[in-house]
């Protein structure tokens, strides 16, 4: 995550539980030097969001699916807009509702901002699983709306995800 808070971006952290993932999760990033916001677990969420909208902390850590907006250039009541600074999304704890996961995806990506999103698990484990699972129901979810999944197409190819039905690649 710092390397890509180094790079220049934005950095937000799904995950589902808060006592095995976002807190540890937020902790190590915090132990790094990055400032992180917490929405998760309580307190005042809107006050983390805030600061990572407009940039103060650059990488989030969030375990809610939806009413929440962390997209650059998010325009505020008051006429202010996020931070420009492009994100780029990380699911620490797969999903296994595909719904959740574009729903999770959607807090960035949305009004023409685009978040690439990254799995991350550990192969041959449950989480490997539990990807599998949640990218499977998110192409179903996808199509089901006519969605573009050419995009999770190229990335499964080029890490060599053998998982997705031969049809996806048409």
């Amino acid at each position: 995550m710092a390397a890509t808070v180094e790079r220049g971006y934005q950095v937000l952290v799904a995950v589902e539980l808060t006592t095995t993932a976002a807190a540890p999760v937020a902790d190590l990033l915090e132990e790094q030097g990055l400032g992180v916001s917490r929405i998760f677990g309580g307190g005042d969420l809107e006050t983390e969001r805030m600061s990572f909208q407009v940039g103060r902390n650059p990488v989030v850590v969030f375990n809610t699916t939806s009413a929440i907006n962390l997209q650059a250039r998010e325009m505020f009541a008051d006429g202010t807009r996020a931070s420009a600074t492009p994100r780029i999304g990380f699911f620490h704890q797969p999903r296994y509702s595909g719904i959740a996961a574009r729903q999770t995806i959607g807090r960035a990506h949305r009004d023409g901002q685009v978040c690439p999103w990254s799995v991350i698990y550990s192969a041959d484990t449950v989480e490997e699983d539990a990807a599998r699972t949640m990218i499977n129901r998110l192409v179903v979810t996808s199509t089901s709306v006519n969605g573009d999944t050419s995009a999770l197409g190229a990335i499964s190819k080029l890490f060599g995800a053998d998982w997705l039905p031969d049809s996806f690649f048409e």
